[in-house]
């Protein structure tokens, strides 16, 4: 039997400064995550076009679209709408700013110097949430596939049964008829 296919989650990494991506590179890069970086919201939005993705990290305050503005198109979106994102910053520290990041379906707004040990936490966390839900998919995925290759196989035995029957009574019919 062939074994499944390792089920790598992807992370958003969203921020214009290179540094700052440099420093959720070097806390999150390891074998159970693929990072994908981009240095603004207009580059975030064509990623999300074509992967899925377990998780966005977005800085606030961009060049072009802000963090906000590229969370409300993405959260507008069917595909990208229920993407678990959080919102790093070092500039809108106060209550508004993470009330509405709250407000736009970001699950938490983490302020600039990070731990790096809770960032750890709460990607990981979003990440196995993530595979679980894959997981689940798949699993129902084959359970439908099974059910559909019983289905057919069940309709194949009667199709074969009725047409055995059918020959049957018609051998009979003839045996009959010549009598």
């Amino acid at each position: 039997m062939k074994e499944a296919p390792e089920i790598i989650p992807n992370i958003l990494l969203v921020d214009d400064r290179p540094e700052n991506l440099m420093a959720f590179r070097a806390v999150l890069q390891c074998n159970e995550y693929n990072l994908i970086e981009v240095a603004s919201g207009e580059e975030a939005l064509k990623e999300l076009l074509d992967k899925d993705f377990a998780l966005i990290l977005m800085d606030v305050q961009m060049p072009g679209l802000s963090g906000f503005e590229t969370a409300m198109l993405i959260k507008k979106r069917e595909k990208s709408e229920f993407i678990p994102l959080i919102f790093v910053t070092a500039n809108y520290l106060d209550a508004q700013s993470s009330e509405e990041g709250y407000r736009i379906g970001a699950v938490d707004y983490i302020m600039k110097p990070f731990s790096p040990d809770t960032l750890k936490a709460k990607v990981q966390f979003f990440a196995s949430s993530d595979l679980l839900k894959k997981t689940a998919e798949l699993i129902k995925a084959s359970q439908f596939a099974l059910d559909n290759q019983k289905m057919n196989y069940g309709e194949q035995a009667v199709e074969f049964a009725i047409d055995s029957l059918s020959e049957a009574l018609e051998d009979d019919d003839l045996k009959n008829f010549d009598n």
